[in-house]
């Protein structure tokens, strides 16, 4: 066995860190720290890790205000397992599986748990409001496949049913802000809104732009003028972007037909 094969690459890169990780193909810091259990076959490597906080959660003590339900007072336990394997293809190749499930609505029900001033859910087509949505049982389901041009630029496919788009943030238990927290993010709707999205197709282009010994101080010295015009371009590419995206934002709302 090739010393290589040793180490656990990155899911969509041979020449990437598997710290680099993160949920669906996005990436972390690579000084991010990566619990799990890696099992390291011939041809597979693997790697499952998860997390599940059993607890009391009273959500209105006093019991005094609109916000309080027959819910607000429960024994609940948020929960998810994830496994991740790939399998060198050839010399270039790399074929990547993941399975992501959480029991959640079979613990919590449709209701999920109560969390105070969560919003952006809904369950039978009804405003969760002060409450964290159960996630799905199967929360992710992906294949892909990277072929490595060379060191520097790789070109992934990817395909999940359900998947995560390459928009937004990693998904929050795998920001290492709070992958420990026993509930969901205020913004998870909202920000995450799409990691449980079914049927979701990405096809990446990696490139490295920078080297690594790269000292900016021998750089050429650029017209400060152009550098304003190109930094002013930009900021105005981006302000068109974001209006673009605007609309689509407001009228984001995920719609759950529990059966």
């Amino acid at each position: 066995m090739e010393k290589d094969s040793m180490i656990m690459s990155h899911s969509y890169s041979l020449n990437l860190p598997m710290n680099r990780n993160s949920s669906g193909t996005a990436w972390q810091p690579d000084a991010t720290p990566m619990y799990g259990y890696m099992i390291m076959g011939e041809k597979w490597s693997m790697m499952v890790h998860g997390s599940i906080f059993f607890r009391y959660n009273h959500q209105d003590v006093t019991n005094q205000t609109s916000r309080a339900d027959s819910l607000t007072d429960r024994i609940d336990a948020p929960n998810w397992i994830m496994l991740m394997a790939n399998k060198r293809v050839k010399k270039r190749g790399l074929f990547s599986l993941s399975l992501m499930l959480s029991a959640d609505e079979l613990i919590m029900g449709g209701d999920g748990y109560p969390l105070l001033f969560q919003s952006g859910e809904t369950d039978d087509f009804n405003a969760l409001v002060d409450r964290q949505h159960p996630h799905d049982f199967i929360s992710g389901l992906s294949i892909a496949y990277t072929h490595m041009i060379n060191q520097d630029i790789d070109l992934t496919g990817y395909f999940g049913f359900p998947g995560e788009p390459s928009v937004g943030p990693p998904a929050f238990m795998h920001r290492i802000s709070s992958f420990n927290n026993p509930d969901a993010v205020l913004g998870h709707h909202w920000q995450d809104a799409t990691h449980i999205s079914f049927g979701v197709a990405t096809l990446g282009l990696r490139y490295k732009i920078l080297n690594e010994n790269l000292n900016f101080q021998v750089l050429p010295v650029v017209n400060p003028m152009k550098t304003d015009i190109i930094l002013i371009s930009l900021v105005l590419i981006l302000i068109l972007i974001a209006f673009q995206q605007i609309p689509t934002k407001i009228s984001r709302f995920n719609f759950h037909k529990r059966l």
